[in-house]
């Protein structure tokens, strides 16, 4: 079930494609989940199963609002005996 409301809700925030559902209630009516991706520090939002309705809780980190973060990419680099370890 949450696999499916994870890619519905990746659909709705094209921008924050990391989806992660921290809490709930204890009937699973109310989801607290954190969305946010390499370049976004994310935010956290309240999920009712009921009305289908995605209020924005909080940022994660304020203090980085209005500042670029660098994207993350993948690298290799060659250890000492010439093996090329993934970074």
């Amino acid at each position: 079930m949450l696999k499916k409301l994870q890619a519905a809700l990746r659909k709705a925030l094209l921008s924050l494609p990391l989806i992660s559902f921290v809490d709930a209630d204890a009937e699973e009516s109310c989801l607290l989940l954190w969305a946010g991706s390499d370049i976004d520090p994310g935010r956290y939002f309240v999920y009712d199963k009921a009305t289908r309705h995605l209020d924005l809780l909080m940022s994660a980190r304020p203090e980085l609002e209005g500042r670029t973060l660098a994207a993350v990419k993948s690298t290799t680099y060659a250890a000492t005996d010439g093996t090329s370890i993934p970074a």
